[in-house]
């Protein structure tokens, strides 16, 4: 049976395009030299070296790119999943802008993709009753989590959970708890 290599031929086209767009550093970064390459040139050798029996190249996985990859795609899934939970709970786009960089434009894109509506205005203030359950809550949530309130992402996980269990807007329990913090209360 007479198998190609697909690995012979994915390489081929590579080098063909890079040719084509001038980019030879990168087919040097390959390993070709100019001989090879003027050789490849040819399209009838091009062919033939693409659809060998022979697998003349091998791929090296360099690992520790690889890995930091994986890593940094799952961090862009985790935080893109956070901000699509933070949009939905109401948080402001001056909370999102500064802890997840994003610009104002790309908010309210978000926003429309996630099927939110804008924010208007002032955020809500609660009702005393609402702000004593609230504080039984979250200090229960940062004892149980043994948060830093000065770490904002920490308090940002925490009042996520509050407006969740509660059904208040995230930015009103937000606005409570910098009150709290203004106040020397936590």
């Amino acid at each position: 049976m007479n198998r190609t290599h697909s690995v012979n031929y994915a390489v081929i086209a590579q080098v063909l395009e890079d040719m084509k767009n001038g980019q030879l550093y990168k087919t040097k970064r390959m390993g070709f030299e100019d001989k090879d390459l003027e050789a490849i040139r040819d399209a009838s050798k091009a062919c033939l070296l693409a659809s060998s029996t022979v697998q003349w190249c091998a791929v090296k996985i360099n690992l520790a790119v690889l890995r930091g990859l994986l890593k940094r795609i799952e961090e862009d899934r985790i935080e893109a999943e956070e901000t699509d939970r933070l949009l939905r709970l109401s948080a402001s786009t001056k909370l999102l802008a500064q802890n997840y960089g994003l610009t104002s434009q790309e908010i309210a894109m978000w926003r429309g993709i996630v099927g939110v509506p804008a924010i208007r205005g002032r955020p809500h203030n609660l009702p005393d009753a609402a702000c004593d359950d609230l504080w039984r809550r979250f200090t229960a949530l940062v004892e149980a989590s043994s948060a830093d309130t000065d770490d904002e992402k920490a308090m940002i996980t925490i009042v996520a959970k509050l407006a969740e269990s509660t059904q208040y807007p995230f930015t009103s329990i937000w606005r409570l708890i910098c009150e709290w913090k203004n106040e020397k209360l936590i």
